[in-house]
């Protein structure tokens, strides 16, 4: 098999409990792999600590290969239930990005394959409004009366 060099940059950062990976496509497979390299520790990190979310923002495209989109379908599938404490999961991509009415189609593919409770997953255009959205299922989870506090570090059993 053929390797290429990635294609598309990532940024990441955490907003009080939500994880935000930021990428400016188009993409290819090897890019989707190496953002997974980054992001999978990051996430590993915030559960142990808690309820957390997950938004995905595109930039300038979001553009990707069938065949790197099924790798992501597949990495994540089942992701709600290997991963409890997983509020939610978001997607933005406001409406210059090219290939965003693609992305809402592939997003739907994605949200079905993570497992997710209805509710807990939304395509959003803008950034700060997913991020609303993330927050208050991180807020609702770590309320008091459901044992859980966002700010409460606790360890998985592995």
């Amino acid at each position: 098999m053929v390797t290429y060099r990635a294609h598309g940059t990532l940024a990441t950062s955490i907003e009080g409990r939500v994880l935000i990976a930021e990428h400016t496509g188009p993409f290819n497979v090897e890019y989707w792999q190496q953002a997974a390299k980054v992001i999978w520790p990051m996430i590993e990190e915030l559960e142990e600590s808690g309820p957390f979310a997950i938004l995905v923002v595109f930039h300038g495209s979001a553009l990707s290969s069938v065949e790197a989109m099924d790798v992501i379908v597949e990495r994540n599938r089942g992701f709600s239930y290997t991963r409890p404490d997983c509020a939610g999961v978001a997607i933005s991509a406001d409406l210059d990005v090219e290939g965003r009415t693609i992305m809402a189609v592939q997003a739907e593919r994605y949200f079905a394959a993570l497992g997710a409770k209805r509710g807990t997953t939304g395509f959003f255009r803008q950034r700060d409004e997913a991020i609303e959205f993330l927050m208050q299922l991180v807020n609702a989870r770590a309320a008091p009366g459901n044992g859980i506090h966002p700010s409460t570090p606790r360890r998985r059993g592995r």
